[in-house]
């Protein structure tokens, strides 16, 4: 039954996109050094380079959170949603109705 379950189920990865994680994220832009990539003499291996240093910045700098939908959940029911919505339901559990609440 586990096995029939899972194979309906769609992980989404959503990331944090707020301001202080996208200014970390220029910050550390513009603190690398790009010689890696200017260095380079193939156009292929520059790109390679560039993308890898962007990936390595992002992992550190955008934290991402993993969610699972299934065919339970109503379309119109969006990963982000969704989220918050576990977000919501961990809190009042655990006895922080005040915190749940004020979520919006």
């Amino acid at each position: 039954m586990c096995a029939e379950y899972n194979q309906y189920q769609k992980k989404f990865v959503i990331f944090d996109l707020r301001d202080s994680n996208i200014d970390r994220l220029h910050y550390y832009l513009s603190m690398c050094s790009w010689d890696n990539v200017y260095n380079c003499v193939d156009i292929n291996d520059k790109f390679q380079n560039f993308v890898n240093v962007l990936l390595i910045l992002m992992s550190q700098c955008i934290p991402a959170r993993v969610v699972r939908l299934d065919k339970r959940d109503p379309s119109f029911v969006t990963p982000l949603v969704h989220m918050r919505l576990n977000r919501r339901r961990r809190l009042r559990r655990g006895g922080h109705l005040n915190a749940a609440n004020a979520l919006v």
